[in-house]
Parts: structure tokens; sequence; C-alpha cells
């Protein structure tokens, strides 16, 4: 999922309003509803959540000589049998959130833009 592209984050990719966190932005989606911000010179992970109306489900699948640590209480991160690291959370609409901290050696992502209920 997602598309390779990468930015430094200019205003006018934004739609709705703007990532609390600076550093190299990569669309998740073709119309930028959600962003993955790599800050730290790599070794830290963001999202920032371009919506108004959907909350962003993130699942990385990171590889096993990856080195990591949650950033916040809202990250999951298990480590699986194989070695690999599954991190996982929910970015709100219009919010940026912390991710992971380390070493990224390999990833798979799945990201699903989840309708935000109304009731």
């Amino acid at each position: 999922m997602g598309c390779g592209a990468s930015t430094d984050g200019t205003p006018g990719q934004f739609k709705n309003g703007t990532p609390k966190v600076q550093g190299t932005f990569h669309p998740l989606f073709p119309e930028g509803e959600c962003f993955r911000i790599v800050a730290n010179e790599g070794h830290e992970w963001h999202f920032y959540n371009d919506t108004t109306t959907y909350q962003m489900k993130i699942k990385y699948t990171f590889g096993s000589d990856s080195q990591l640590e949650p950033m916040g209480g809202h990250v999951s991160l298990e480590k699986k049998a194989d070695g690999t690291y599954v991190a996982t959370m929910t970015v709100p609409p219009l919010q940026t959130m912390s991710f992971v901290r380390g070493v990224v050696n390999g990833f798979e992502s799945d990201v699903i833009a989840v309708p935000v209920s109304t009731n």
C-alpha cells in the first residue's frame, strides 16, 4: 500500500491542517490523506492524518534486524516468534502522532482509513 513519493512538507500538499512534526513526508495514499514523517536522520517515525472524517489504522511489520522502541503508550510494539516486530496505532483526524524510534531494517505497511463514527 502507499506510494513511494516523498517531499519536504511544502504547505500546498496538506488539505486540512499541518503536521506538528517536521521531516521527510511520505504520502501513504495517492490523494495524500495520511503521511509517514521520517525525522531525526531517519531514526524517528511519526504519522499525520490530514482528513477530517477518517481515523487511520497504522500497522507496520519491521525486519528482525530492526532495533525499535515505541514512542508513547498509544503504540503497540510486539516481537513475533520469527523475530519481526509489529507496531500498531490509530491516528485520529487532523492529528500528528509519534510511532517508533530506532533503526529500521526493512518494513511492510498496512494502513487503513476507517470512517469516524458519528454516534
